[in-house]
C-alpha cells in the first residue's frame, strides 16, 4: 500500500511503485546486501506483519527507482550487442577488439575480453543460501554503480560497506571476480560545480570513481558464518537479547544547538544554529541575550529505511526526522 502525501502525478506513480526485481521466496535465502545489515534490523523484520511493511510513500520509492533506473539502462547498454558495438566504436576502440568483447559467457576463449553484467550467483552455508548479484565484472575487475550525495565522497562514510559487499561477490563468484579491490563508480544527484571549486576536498566531476581493497575469500566466509550462526541462534529470542544497533547502524546524528535571539519566538526558525554547545553559548554570551535550545540527536535510518521499526524498541530512544 502506497500513500501519495506530495501529489505525485500518475504517469510518474506508476513507474515508482512498478518493481521488476527477480525477488527469491525462501526462508532459508539471504541476499549478501540483507546480511549486512544489523542483527536486530534482520531478525525483528521478520516478526513485522508484510502489510506494514508495504505502508510507504510514493517520494520515498524516488531514490531506488532512479538508482534502478539507471542500472537497467546500463544492464542494456552491454547486453544487446548492437548497441554495445556502436558504442565501443565511439569510444575509440578497434573494431578487432570490439569483436572479442563477449557478455556473460558460459566459458571464455583465449583472447576474448569477458564482461559479466547484473549476474547473480549463490553459495550455501550452514543450512542457509546466501545470494548476491553484482552491477559488473570486466576482465576480473568488480564494479559497483552507486547515485549518491557527493558528500558520501566528502567523508567516505560507507566506504567499509562497499568494501564488505564487493566482498561477499567476490566469494560468491570467485571464478568470475578475479582482482582485489572493487571499483566504485559515483554519479553524484546533487553536485555542484561551485563545491568543487572552492572545496578541495568535493569531488571535481559528476562521476567519479575510486577502488577500495576487498577483504580475503577466507576472511569474508569466516565473517559469513559468524554472521548466520548469530542469525540462527537469535531468531527466536527476545528483543531484549538481539544486539542493539550501533549508533553507526541506525546514523544517529550529533545534536544541534539552536540560538534564538527572541526568546519568545522559538518555534520558528533559529537565529543561528550550533554544532557544539561551547559556540553556542559563547555567541550568547556575546550578544548579552537569546536563548539556546538543543535539538536532540535523529535516528535517520529507523522510520524511512528500516522494514523493523514498529516492532522495534530501540528506535523509541530517538527522535526521528520527519
Amino acid at each position: 500500500m502506497f500513500t501519495n502525501e506530495s501529489g505525485v502525478p500518475l504517469y510518474l506513480a506508476a513507474w515508482l511503485v512498478t518493481d521488476d526485481y527477480d525477488y527469491i521466496n525462501d526462508p532459508k535465502y539471504i541476499s549478501a546486501t540483507s546480511l549486512m545489515k544489523p542483527l536486530k534490523e534482520i531478525i525483528l523484520s521478520k516478526r513485522v506483519n508484510q502489510e506494514e511493511k508495504d505502508i510507504r510513500d510514493l517520494v520515498d520509492l524516488i531514490p531506488s527507482s532512479l538508482g534502478n533506473a539507471l542500472h537497467t539502462a546500463v544492464e542494456s547498454a552491454w547486453l544487446n550487442e548492437k548497441k554495445r558495438n556502436n558504442s565501443l566504436k565511439l569510444l575509440g576502440m578497434e573494431e578487432d577488439v570490439i569483436k572479442n568483447v563477449v557478455v556473460n559467457p558460459t566459458e571464455v576463449k583465449e583472447g576474448q575480453i569477458p564482461v559479466y553484467i547484473e549476474k547473480r550467483g549463490f553459495k550455501d552455508v550452514l543450512g542457509y543460501r546466501i545470494g548476491g548479484k553484482f552491477d559488473c565484472v570486466i576482465q576480473g575487475i568488480l564494479h559497483d554503480l552507486k547515485t549518491t550525495s557527493a558528500f558520501s565522497w566528502v567523508y567516505g562514510t560507507r566506504d567499509d560497506d562497499f568494501m564488505l559487499q564487493g566482498s561477499l561477490y567476490r566469494w560468491i563468484h570467485p571464478e568470475i571476480v578475479t582482482e582485489d579491490s572493487i571499483r566504485i563508480s559515483f554519479i553524484f544527484t546533487d553536485w555542484m560545480k561551485a563545491s568543487s571549486l572552492s572545496n578541495p576536498a568535493y569531488p571535481d566531476s559528476r562521476i567519479k570513481h575510486k577502488d577500495i581493497p576487498l577483504m580475503s575469500i577466507r576472511e569474508t566466509e569466516l565473517w559469513v558464518k559468524n554472521k548466520i550462526a548469530q542469525i540462527d541462534k537469535l531468531k527466536n529470542a527476545p528483543e531484549e537479547d538481539i544486539p542493539r544497533c550501533t549508533e553507526e547502524e541506525v546514523w544517529l546524528s550529533e545534536p544541534k544547538y539552536r540560538y534564538f535571539s527572541d526568546p519568545t519566538k522559538t518555534s520558528g526558525r533559529a537565529t543561528r544554529v550550533f554544532n557544539n554547545s561551547q559556540d553556542a553559548i559563547a555567541h550568547q554570551l556575546d550578544k548579552q541575550k537569546g536563548i539556546i535550545l538543543e535539538s536532540p540527536r535523529e535516528a535517520k535510518k529507523c522510520s524511512k529505511y528500516c522494514p523493523a521499526f514498529s516492532v522495534c524498541t530501540q528506535k523509541d530512544e530517538y527522535n526521528h526526522p520527519e
